[in-house]
């Protein structure tokens, strides 16, 4: 959620906050994007599934970039729940 970002970026200091999902799962990709985690790269074949192979999009955010555009945004949702 934004409100676990904002604490990563705010209250533990990191620079970066960074992770993976399947590409075979749209809707977690969606909520990557919905809290500021852009997709950054892609592992080919990273997860195997009854016998198939699936990719692992690499997301990530930068402090300064996810705070310009997502900061005001999560600070609020500490005021008004839920967010």
């Amino acid at each position: 959620s934004l409100m676990l970002m904002y604490y990563g970026f705010n209250k533990l200091n990191f620079h970066r906050i960074d992770g993976g999902v399947a590409n075979i799962h749209p809707a977690s990709r969606r909520v990557c994007e919905k809290v500021g985690l852009l997709v950054e790269g892609e592992q080919r074949e990273y997860f195997q599934r009854n016998g198939k192979r699936f990719d692992r999009l690499i997301v990530g955010a930068i402090r300064e970039q996810w705070m310009a555009e997502f900061g005001e945004k999560a600070r609020a949702c500490f005021e008004e729940l839920p967010c």
